[in-house]
């Protein structure tokens, strides 16, 4: 299922959104148009969440969101704007789409090991603060511009497009805001599990 980009376009005055299906929400695929004007930038105005924010499920307001465990895949841009207390995903999820939780008011969320791959903009303008990402190898472009996110904590492989390969690439990209973090941020002093830690500077910070 896919709803078309533009589709909720500047309706501002939505306050809710009420829905009888966790799951079929979870599979549309809320689709996106590029800003070409400001170079590459992609913007969803398919989601009415964008706007509205609160999401009912049976007429009950969702305050921690989990995941059913039927949901095998989440679509782009799927809980854009959402506002949730915290966010929980089990272990059937292996990927984080575009956009999926890009303005999201979660403080916390809970991503699973088995996440190995953040699509673009996935975490962009998301209110949440760390991120355990122990899981994940591939991180797509932008995916924590203008973000509350200020540590990110990875597991035993750090994802090539943010690790000290390529000093002056990797900082260069992260200035024009593909991920939100420079090489000078990262301290490989493991504990546990966790090969790196990624504080995020204050001026790449929302």
């Amino acid at each position: 299922v896919r709803i078309g980009d533009y589709a909720f376009e500047n309706c501002t005055k939505l306050n809710a959104v009420y829905i009888s299906d966790l799951s079929s929400w979870c599979d549309i695929i809320f689709e996106t148009d590029h800003d070409w004007d400001e170079g590459y930038w992609e913007i969803c105005n398919a989601n009415p969440l964008k706007y509205a924010h609160d999401l009912y499920l049976n007429g009950e307001l969702i305050v921690d969101l989990v995941l059913p465990e039927d949901v095998t895949s989440i679509g782009d841009y799927c809980f854009q704007g959402a506002s949730f207390r915290s966010v929980t995903l089990h272990e059937k999820i292996s990927k984080i789409p575009n956009g999926a939780f890009s303005d999201c008011q979660a403080s916390i969320i809970h991503i699973p090991h088995t996440v190995t791959t953040v699509g673009d903009y996935s975490f962009n303008g998301c209110d949440a603060r760390i991120l355990t990402l122990t899981g994940v190898t591939s991180v797509g472009d932008w995916a924590f511009w203008s973000s509350s996110v200020q540590i990110i904590y990875f597991g035993s492989v750090v994802p090539t497009e943010m690790s000290n390969e390529g000093n002056d690439y990797f900082k260069s990209k992260a200035r024009k805001g593909y991920h939100c973090v420079t090489i000078d941020d990262i301290d490989y002093s493991s504990s546990g599990n966790t090969a790196a830690v990624i504080k995020c500077p204050e001026y790449l910070v929302g």
